[in-house]
């Protein structure tokens, strides 16, 4: 069984939005704050991480409460192991013929599609 079968990113414009919203999702269901902070820009992430039901509703919350300063969003409910780990920073070495470069405007979208993209490999 997976630690976190499902997980929701929140990309906010404002760090105040931000952080208004990341104590709403805590509160609104029994969920792990995986990652929050700033990254460039003034751009503000909230990350959380649990089943599916309690993920969907505290990712609602997420979104009503900084409705107005949503840059982008994501809500993996089958999420890949190799993915989250990644997000975590877990490093691996690998060796292949050849990879694939993703570019992205935000990180939600990179997610997106690295959960995608590991699922069809």
């Amino acid at each position: 069984m997976k630690k976190y079968p499902a997980i929701a990113l929140i990309e906010f414009s404002s760090i105040a939005a931000g952080v208004m919203a990341g104590d709403a999702i805590i509160k609104k269901a029994p969920i792990s704050m995986l990652k929050t902070g700033t990254v460039s820009r003034g751009k503000y992430l909230v990350l959380i991480g649990g089943s599916t039901a309690s993920v969907e509703e505290s990712f609602k919350e997420g979104l009503n409460v900084g409705a107005s300063a949503v840059v982008d969003k994501v809500f993996l409910p089958d999420v890949h192991p190799q993915v989250l780990d990644a997000m975590m920073g877990e490093r691996k070495k690998v060796i292949y013929e050849s990879f694939g470069i993703i570019e992205t405007t935000s990180i939600a979208a990179t997610i997106e599609a690295a959960d995608a993209a590991i699922k069809g490999a």
